[in-house]
């Protein structure tokens, strides 16, 4: 059965860019308000938290304050509407819509709005690729096109003002350009063409200062622009382009950033002092001020926004998932597939450069970052490319105890570099190095996998290269050290995918188009699936699970193709372009991602497809993953209620399926953090116990042989503790009864023990005070009856076990009952 149309829907629960556009300050700066998704975020400056989020009926383009009311915080839409909040109660005011009337091939990319209550709409033409401005009057809804030539890109305009006029502030190529709003008076600058085109500009908003800056580095502060006679001052420190500047409230300062990772402050006061906070990590791309000049708000190439006092210092961090960037041109950035935490309940994929992040789609917040290179990042310099070292591969064991990277370096001039490193989980609660293999396959690493870990089973780790083999890694229990332990290989073919089995007993690799099938335990090749009329390389194996254990799944360019492992044929052709392939580890369900965007979730035992549809138009996707519910969730799609399904897109967005029931709803429950006296709270702090280990009573554990008691209510074991020592028969007539009362146990232990347990006839025990003869009679009619019992004449088979029982040793029974307390009647 097919899934309908109107079951489910795609929804973002995280990534995405909270750094496309500048964030902006509230008017008494303390909280930020930041663009991000379907709506606007409030964050405190503070302690860094969310606060609560403004819906908005469109995509936000722009956040402003208004120039006369401070309680008033405005977006504008890219529908062309003016959405109003307060402050205060972050209410929704009112929504006013802009007589544009654009025509389809035009889009609203920004606002300026100045104090005049007169708004700047930037339109992009997205034919002819350049930028129109409207002069647009907010009261009498009069609007007045712009003439400014020149193609313009994104963050090329501002408007500022001065004490009679307004202008509009535009860059082109080597041009400035500024235009008078209040006259339409227009004025021309021009620089050197040594020096490299603009890539900003950043007007003061209530002086006559311009600040523009160029490839090269230089920032030019521009005075009097409204002038033919424009005063030019040269502030030149950075060497690699200049993404943002923002002036201070009196124009004392500014800041600036680019791609050196350096947050550079500069004084106007002729003397070219400057503050530098160097290795931020990342790429700055903008920049904003708080109304009291206290704080600055510095957005990242990494998706963090840093909040950066006045002393340059960083106070806060506003992190969502790192995203790795890429500062050389034409280079895309690298995305390593995800993994899931079982201990911390993160999805684990690599951040910024040379690290690796553990995110909470739980709570929808950043949790911490790796540091898997142990390199300072190498920023770019003009002329040469600078390659880092990059995370490509990551894998985490099944039961979290350890993670596996691979990273690499090549710059395509020296030798490849490639480190295959070993992460556990320590009492400290992080990730400690444990091994690090220096070029494990003379080349690169095409895929590792753990083995699953059942009970005390040593890990196991298996990784494919370009050397055409695969190596597993074992783990000695001696040193927690990872070391070589076997080297396979098929022809001289290249290993690429590999997968075990559920049960960890079987492992396949995919030989370019040769599928092998091999034992886990002596390490040997099974079988060799292959087939004459297929000769695409193979990209993903997986194994059935459950109903389909006896299934093998592997996916090519083109096509799914199922083997029966039991006849070692092939049962089923499924014709898809599949860019990933994850299975779900709670039932047998499969969900495959095509290059053109379409889901299908089938199971290799069925015919049909339980679910397809097209629903990922224009995203390309590069991972996804089962995660296990810790309940069954009834509101959920069917084929979600044991796992919920994540994508990942290139751009990393994760994004999961939800039904209507679910859309209007957290699919998780918020974290409640505890009132620890104004501490400033983190995500782990909602674990944080709220009385201390000195406040809570201990419970000593019970003696080993109280808990064998307690596990046999009614057993023979029971009644040995039970009854007084001097009631007791000998020990040599009751070891049979308890050994077969054991193993009785232990081959029925889903069972309830009183059921399948013979209990032992009960001895009449007399209370009060007993004479010896009494004693002595009871004791003789017991020994009587096992005498009886042992003089019966045994079956073969009972004689052969009864010989196997003799031989074993129970020590083990004369350390049970040292444990026990004795008393006696005399005591």
């Amino acid at each position: 059965m097919i899934t309908t149309q109107e079951e489910f829907k795609l929804k973002r629960v995280a990534g995405g860019s909270i750094t496309e556009h500048r964030p902006l300050f509230s008017s008494d700066s303390l909280y930020i308000y930041i663009i991000w998704d379907d709506g606007v975020r409030q964050y405190s400056l503070k302690t860094g938290k969310f606060v609560q989020k403004l819906e908005t009926p469109n995509e936000v383009v722009e956040l402003l304050s208004d120039p006369e009311d401070k309680n008033l915080l405005h977006g504008f839409t890219s529908a062309g509407e003016l959405l109003t909040w307060k402050q205060d109660t972050g209410f929704f005011e009112n929504k006013k819509t802009l007589a544009l009337k654009l025509s389809s091939e035009k889009k609203i990319v920004g606002l300026h709005l100045s104090s005049h209550k007169n708004a700047v709409v930037v339109v992009e033409d997205t034919e002819k690729q350049i930028q129109k401005f409207i002069k647009y009057n907010l009261k009498t809804n009069e609007k007045e096109n712009l003439t400014v030539i020149g193609q313009v890109g994104k963050f090329s305009s501002s408007v500022g003002s001065s004490d009679k006029d307004e202008y509009l502030a535009t860059i082109h190529i080597y041009n400035l350009r500024v235009v008078n709003l209040n006259s339409s008076e227009k004025f021309k600058h021009s620089v050197n063409h040594e020096w490299g085109s603009f890539t900003c500009v950043r007007s003061h908003p209530k002086q006559n200062l311009i600040a523009t800056c160029d490839q090269s580095g230089r920032i030019l502060i521009w005075r009097d622009v409204m002038s033919f006679q424009a005063i030019k001052t040269l502030h030149h420190w950075h060497k690699l382009p200049v993404s943002d500047v923002v002036f201070t409230g009196q124009a004392s300062s500014f800041y600036s950033g680019g791609f050196e990772t350096v947050i550079v402050k500069w004084w106007l006061d002729g003397s070219q002092s400057r503050d530098f906070i160097s290795n931020t990590g990342a790429s700055i791309k903008n920049m904003a001020i708080s109304p009291d000049n206290k704080y600055v708000a510095v957005g990242m190439a990494d998706n963090a926004i840093h909040i950066v006092n006045s002393q340059m210092d960083i106070e806060q961090t506003i992190q969502h998932v790192s995203t790795h960037f890429e500062d050389r041109p034409g280079v895309k950035p690298i995305v390593s597939r995800m993994s899931f935490d079982p201990r911390t309940k993160a999805l684990v994929v690599n951040g910024r450069s040379g690290h690796v992040q553990f995110y909470s789609v739980e709570n929808q917040s950043y949790m911490f970052l790796v540091d898997v290179v142990g390199e300072n990042y190498l920023n770019q310099q003009r002329g040469l490319d600078m390659v880092n070292t990059e995370v490509v591969l990551t894998a985490m064991s099944s039961d979290g105890n350890w993670f596996a990277t691979v990273e690499e370096r090549d710059d395509g001039l020296s030798h490849l570099e490639c480190r295959l490193k070993f992460w556990s989980w320590d009492w400290q609660h992080k990730f400690k190095l444990r091994t690090s293999i220096e070029n494990p396959h003379q080349g690169r690493v095409n895929d590792i996998a753990f083995q699953p870990v059942l009970g005390d089973r040593v890990n196991r780790l298996i990784s494919t290269g370009m050397n055409a083999k695969f190596i597993t890694w074992c783990k000695s229990e001696e040193d927690s050290l990872w070391t070589l332990e076997f080297v396979g290989k098929l022809d001289n073919l290249i290993p690429r995918p590999v997968e075990f089995s559920s049960d960890t007993s079987l492992f396949a690799v995919g030989f370019e188009s040769t599928l092998s099938v091999w034992e886990t335990s002596a390490m040997e090749m099974k079988s060799c699936l292959t087939r004459p009329d297929a000769s695409e390389q193979i990209n993903f194996v997986k194994f059935g699970n459950d109903a389909s254990s006896r299934y093998l799944v592997a996916a090519s360019n083109s096509k799914i193709v199922i083997w029966d492992l039991i006849p070692l044929q092939v049962v089923k052709i499924i014709g898809l372009k599949v860019v990933w392939l994850a299975a779900n580890p709670m039932n047998d369900h499969m969900a495959a991602f095509t290059e053109g965007g379409e889901l299908v979730v089938f199971s290799p035992s069925e015919k049909a497809p339980i679910c397809r549809r097209s629903i990922l138009s224009g995203k390309k996707v590069s991972s996804a993953l089962y995660w296990p519910h810790d309940e069954v969730q009834s509101n959920a799609v069917e084929w979600q209620r044991l796992a919920q399904l994540y994508v990942m897109t290139d751009n990393q967005e994760i994004f999961t399926f939800v039904t209507k029931n679910e859309e209007n709803r957290d699919l998780f429950n918020p974290v409640e953090f505890p009132n620890n006296e104004g501490k400033t709270a983190t995500p782990l702090a909602a674990f944080v116990a709220k009385q201390t280990l000195s406040q809570v009573k201990k419970l000593e554990p019970l003696p080993m042989w109280k808990q064998q008691v307690n596990s046999y209510q009614g057993s023979c074991l029971k009644m040995m503790c039970e009854t007084p020592s001097h009631m007791l028969p000998p020990m040599q007539m009751l070891v049979g009864d308890l050994v077969n009362e054991y193993l009785t146990a232990q081959s029925s232990s889903n069972e309830k023990p009183q059921e399948f347990f013979k209990a032992p006839e009960p001895m009449e025990v007399i209370e009060g005070s007993s004479t010896d003869s009494e004693s002595e009679e009871e004791g003789s009619k017991v020994r009587q009856k096992r005498r009886k019992v042992k003089t019966k004449k045994l079956r073969p088979v009972e004689e052969s076990t009864l010989q196997s029982v003799a031989k074993l040793k129970f020590d083990w029974v004369e350390m049970l009952f040292d444990a026990v307390e004795i008393t006696s009647d005399e005591e």
